[in-house]
């Protein structure tokens, strides 16, 4: 489970990525994206954001799904 921003809602005012504790909302290809490895589902983002484009476990916009594939090629997960 997890948050996601729906871009097409999304102003770019950045007050999620000023209250995200985990410095888990990236700048993406001129979008705000929550890389998932980060985010602990505080839900403080969901809770600034006025345009309600912040949303659990809902649907992914294509710029997070852009970013979740790049982020996963670019740090693979290593198991210890």
């Amino acid at each position: 489970m997890t948050y996601y921003i729906n871009t097409d809602k999304c102003t770019a005012c950045g007050m999620c990525k000023e209250v995200c504790m985990n410095n888990a909302i990236l700048d993406f290809n001129d979008f705000y994206v929550i890389d998932n490895l980060w985010c602990i589902d505080c839900g403080s983002c969901a809770v600034m954001c006025y345009e309600n484009a912040i949303t659990y476990n809902g649907l992914e916009s294509e710029h997070q799904d852009e970013f979740n594939n790049e982020i996963t090629e670019l740090q693979p997960i290593e198991y210890f």
